[in-house]
This record gives C-alpha cells, sequence and structure tokens, in this order.
C-alpha cells in the first residue's frame, strides 16, 4: 500500500505506473518514426522517455524493485560488468530514495528525528527482507545465522556464530535482524 505523499508508492503501483509510461513511450517512438520532420512529435518522445526514467526509479525503489535488482545482479554471468555496475547503482540508489520518502513522511507528520530514523530503519529492513504479510511476526529475529547443507542454524552469540561458520567451512554468517553478511577473518575457518 502507498504511503501518502510525499510517501513511498508500494510495489504494485509502481510497477502499473512504469507500464503505463512504457506504453506510451512506445506509442510516441512509433509517431516520432512515421514523422521524423515534427518536432512535436521528437518533443513527445523526449517527455516520454524522460517520464519512463522516473518511473524507473519509483519502481527501483520499491521492495519488488530492490528484490528484482538483486537477483538480476546475482544472475549476472560477469559481476564485473558495466551493465552489473549500472544495476548496483539503481539498487543503491533506490534504496536512497526509499529511505528519503520514509523520512519526508515522517516530517510531514510532524514527527521528531527520532520518528524519522524509526521509519528509515524500517523501509531499510523492508528492502533488505521483503516478506509476503504472511511471513511477518512482530517478535524480531535476534542472534545470527549460518547456513550450512543441512539449512540455517541461528545463534545468539556472535562468538558461537562464528565458530560455527569456521567449523562448517562458511566464510560468512548473518546478522538475523539486518540479514546483513559478517565476515570471518582468514585465518579463523
Amino acid at each position: 500500500m502507498c504511503d501518502p505523499r510525499p510517501g513511498a508508492r508500494c510495489s504494485a503501483d509502481t510497477i502499473k505506473e512504469l507500464q503505463a509510461a512504457e506504453q506510451r513511450r512506445t506509442t510516441a517512438q512509433l509517431e516520432a518514426t512515421e514523422r521524423p520532420d515534427d518536432v512535436g512529435a521528437q518533443q513527445r518522445l523526449q517527455l516520454a522517455e524522460e517520464k519512463v526514467a522516473r518511473k524507473l526509479a519509483a519502481y527501483d525503489s520499491s521492495p519488488r524493485g530492490q528484490s528484482d535488482l538483486r537477483a538480476a545482479i546475482a544472475a549476472a554471468a560477469d559481476p564485473s560488468a558495466v551493465d552489473v555496475d549500472e544495476l548496483r547503482t539503481r539498487l543503491v540508489t533506490g534504496r536512497i530514495t526509499r529511505v528519503d520518502q520514509k523520512r519526508a513522511l515522517a516530517r510531514s507528520r510532524g514527527g521528531s528525528g527520532l520518528d524519522e530514523a524509526r521509519e528509515a530503519d524500517k523501509a531499510l529492513r523492508r528492502l533488505r527482507h521483503p516478506a509476503p504479510p504472511a511471513e511477518i511476526t512482530e517478535t524480531p529475529a535476534l542472534g545470527f545465522y549460518v547456513l550450512t547443507e543441512s539449512g540455517a542454524d541461528r545463534y545468539t552469540d556472535a562468538g558461537a556464530a562464528r565458530a560455527a561458520a569456521a567449523a562448517a567451512g562458511a566464510a560468512t554468517f548473518y546478522d538475523a535482524q539486518t540479514g546483513d553478511q559478517v565476515a570471518t577473518h582468514r585465518g579463523e575457518h
């Protein structure tokens, strides 16, 4: 669900708006191709291109857009390719945009700096861990997870998680609250 303006837009609405903008761009491209000397047609095409870019940026800032970008980056054959770097830039820009939108919403509601920080934290958690509502619980996932061949093992202590990761030959383990990877140092595993 979308937040009220100046807040963030939901994934479903951003994808609908992006698809509509792409359809308008296609129409404008056909018109510009049919009438290459028509300045108005060229201007409409340029405006349509700009609108697609804005709508793509809005989609990139949505949870589904962030998830799609992460999947595209992970699926890339060459992680150092220029197009993958562009995807990473879009991912980070989308995340920054989403946090800024959440902070702006908190400010517009007369919230304090603490309210802004909470909204930003919630937005970042949602972008890192998009989950259907049925999977969201009120209990925070505290601790650390080590991914092994048998599945994910949860530890409440970072030292125990580090030791388990070393024993399993894993180079990293995960903070359950943020989802961030925690690297084990060379020589520990």
